[in-house]
């Protein structure tokens, strides 16, 4: 089972975020343990990375089937326009 990593600017701003929007992205995001390939697959600039819509947030992330890994890379409001 994959291990869910932070990036450093990803976690702060989660920690930014009430309560309640921080509960649904850290519960999302655990979910990735079980299922790394559950986000869109983006193209692009962000080509191999993935994104997992929360409510009216985006989490891209990046599985590293190598080490068994999902890393969060950051958060933002709204798309990613």
């Amino acid at each position: 089972m994959p291990e869910v990593r932070w990036t450093h600017g990803a976690l702060g701003y989660a920690l930014e975020l009430n309560a309640r929007n921080r509960k649904r992205l850290f519960t999302a995001t655990r979910h990735l343990r079980e299922f790394p390939q559950l986000g869109t697959a983006l193209l692009g600039p962000y080509e191999g990375k993935r994104r997992l819509v929360v409510g009216p947030f985006s989490v891209v992330y990046e599985y590293r089937q190598e080490t068994n890994v999902v890393l969060v890379l950051f958060v933002v409001y709204g798309g990613l326009g």
